[in-house]
């Protein structure tokens, strides 16, 4: 509106109805959104709050101040290049007068700016919040064409540069005709590329305008070959010739149209929608179901809505928990497993270790249960951590693809868990994916590949390295001498310390994260209860595990000083997988030990979780060269209550 009416201002036409439709939508637009805003956001503008009537109706006066000026200007017969000087000097001393008047506003307004800002730390992780013609920081095509496809996947017939080239022939249109819808239609595509190229989320909405651009285009080619009217040469059966050559051109223009503009779309579009790409994993979508069918009710409904308290803090009931899993799935758990995530999609619940702030990333990375156990009690100190968080859903990618991320949100380099060396072969340098130690005492291995049971340490990898300067100028990890493969810590420790001794770098890995190097303590408050139907590794790991969190049975006992103590069972899953989960400990010095075992062996309670996750029988308790059968009642694991053996 604000370059039209300087268009028609300079060209001698009255802006008043500019003003007057202007007026119309803004108001109109206020009294849709008022009854959905919330005071209490103040002018937060992701939340429907003051922001957002306060910015249409200063839409509101802004066009009738349009109106009125244009007015104001012809009536005094100032020159017409006076209006574009006084609509920049009043924007100008209109904005410094807001800032300074209404600062909570000025701010969140200039906050959207934000998306041009180059994203770091876990921000840079959001795959839609990254740039179109970026990947992982680097310049690449592909987001640009799996958004806008080409014929033959080329580059340059992309329907983004097609687009291009319609707005190109429109803008020349409107250069020509001056046409308010071509305006329109220009600044609105205008402003959505921009905002593409910020960040790729956008091209949901930019879409529309590539479909009405690319459409000029094609109707503007149609123009170029002689085609005015489509029905024209159909009808004209007068001359033979001509009828023919005419119906030609239109076969001809709606093969090219087809095969250039509509076929790249819709081929991806069919593929998309026959593979299922974007949408709820299956294995997700049943795991979120169980949980609605076979967990406590949290006293809180999906559907029901919650008044936010004065104090801003809601308190809620005695039965709520929540859900700990990767903020990716937090609106599965609450639409479909009708449960509270501790973290969701808002980014919300994340957390950091190094801002010391509890969340998901904290809780995954914890390298002991101990850790992981701070940051539950941390995400509400006034409720109980078995409440703050009841239940844990982990899943192949949080392990894998996704690890990085829970790290990068965290300010921790992904190096520090998953990380690559090269091996020199003849000429060339492989890269090698290696998992580190640290990566195995997180949460996320110990969960997810080993069940949170006791590891004692399989095949491991010494690795001597150097950094070497490739032509590209990157330095990367070049092997130095052959690993040192073993199953024998000791030994992997011993190539590491004489490798450094020699000036290499050196470390223990492994290159699958189902082996780990090191020994493991088994998870003494986290039991697995439920398991998806998918197998994703060769030892049938399922894609989705959910765990419950806690308290433990305890068992006590007494023993001579240093004597080992062993507790095993076998677990059968709800999907047939059958491993062992074992936990060991040595009584002190005053010959007392204590074991805390998360899995009742006499079945689930009436209201609490219906698990068909369970032991095969009773735990085998080893003490020094003794051996008990123990029965662990379920009641016992939710209370901490105490087994003398």
């Amino acid at each position: 509106m604000l370059l039209q009416s300087v268009v028609d201002h300079i060209k001698g036409r009255s802006v008043e109805y500019l003003g007057i439709i202007g007026a119309i939508n803004f108001f109109v637009a206020t009294l849709l959104v008022l009854p959905f805003v919330k005071p209490y956001y103040g002018f937060n503008h992701y939340y429907y709050s003051l922001f957002h009537p306060t910015i249409l109706l200063l839409g509101v006066v802004a066009v009738i101040l349009l109106s009125m000026l244009s007015a104001f200007l012809k009536e005094k017969d100032y020159s017409k290049w006076y209006y574009p000087g006084a609509l920049a000097v009043l924007v100008i001393f209109g904005t410094l007068l807001l800032y300074l008047a209404l600062p909570q506003f000025i701010n969140p307004l200039f906050a959207g700016l934000n998306i041009f800002q180059q994203k770091t730390g876990g921000a840079a992780t959001v795959g839609e919040a990254a740039p179109l013609i970026s990947y992982q920081g680097e310049f690449s095509w592909a987001s640009l064409m799996s958004n806008f496809p080409g014929f033959g996947n080329i580059v340059i017939l992309s329907s983004f540069f097609l687009a291009l080239v319609g707005m190109a022939l429109i803008l020349g249109r409107y250069i020509r005709s001056q046409r308010p819808s071509d305006l329109l239609l220009i600044t609105w595509s205008v402003i959505l590329l921009v905002m593409t190229l910020a960040q790729n989320r956008f091209a949901y909405y930019y879409g529309v305008n590539v479909a009405l651009l690319t459409g000029y285009l094609a109707f503007w080619l149609m123009q170029r070959v002689g085609i005015r009217e489509p029905d024209s040469g159909i009808l004209d059966t007068k001359d033979p010739g001509k009828f023919l050559i005419s119906n030609v051109k239109i076969i001809i223009s709606a093969i090219v149209i087809f095969v250039f503009l509509i076929y790249p779309a819709l081929s991806t579009s069919l593929s998309v929608a026959h593979w299922a790409v974007g949408g709820p994993e299956s294995d997700w979508m049943t795991s979120c179901a169980w949980l609605e069918s076979n967990t406590p009710s949290p006293g809180m409904d999906l559907y029901e809505k919650y008044e936010r308290p004065a104090s801003g803090q809601y308190k809620y009931p005695a039965a709520a928990y929540g859900i700990m899993s990767w903020w990716d799935y937090g609106h599965l758990i609450e639409t479909i497993g009708h449960r509270i995530p501790n973290a969701n999609p808002f980014q919300q619940g994340i957390g950091s270790v190094t801002a010391g702030t509890a969340g998901s990333s904290p809780f995954f990375l914890a390298e002991n249960e101990t850790q992981a156990e701070k940051v539950l009690a941390n995400l509400d100190l006034n409720r109980s951590k078995y409440m703050n968080t009841k239940y844990v859903m982990i899943d192949l990618d949080m392990a894998t693809g996704k690890f990085h991320a829970m790290a990068a949100w965290s300010g921790i380099p992904a190096w520090k868990y998953i990380s690559a060396v090269y091996q020199p072969q003849g000429e060339q340098l492989v890269p090698v994916q290696i998992y580190l130690e640290h990566y195995f005492k997180s949460m996320t291995a110990r969960m997810y590949f080993f069940d949170g049971t006791e590891v004692a340490g399989g095949e491991g990898v010494g690795l001597a390295y150097r950094g070497m300067q490739l032509e590209s100028g990157a330095v990367v990890p070049v092997l130095t001498k052959s690993p040192k493969i073993t199953s024998n810590y000791s030994e992997l420790q011993a190539f590491v310390n004489e490798s450094r001794k020699q000036g290499d770098l050196a470390e223990i890995a492994a290159t699958s994260p189902t082996s780990s190097p090191i020994s493991l303590d088994a998870l003494q408050h986290y039991r697995l209860v439920h398991e998806s139907e998918t197998p994703v590794t060769t030892s049938g790991q399922k894609r989705v595990k959910t765990f419950e969190h806690v308290p433990g049975a305890v068992i006590k006992g007494k023993a001579p000083a240093g004597t080992k103590v062993v507790a095993a069972v076998a677990i059968m899953t709800n999907e047939n997988r059958a491993f062992a989960y074992q936990q060991s400990n040595v009584s002190d010095s005053s010959g007392e030990f204590t074991l805390v075992l998360p899995y009742s062996t006499e079945g689930p309670l009436a209201n609490g979780t219906n698990f068909d996750t369970r032991p095969l029988g009773p735990y085998q308790v080893t003490v020094g060269d003794k051996s008990y059968e123990v029965r662990v009642p379920e009641e016992y694991v939710l209370t901490g209550s105490v087994i003398e053996l």
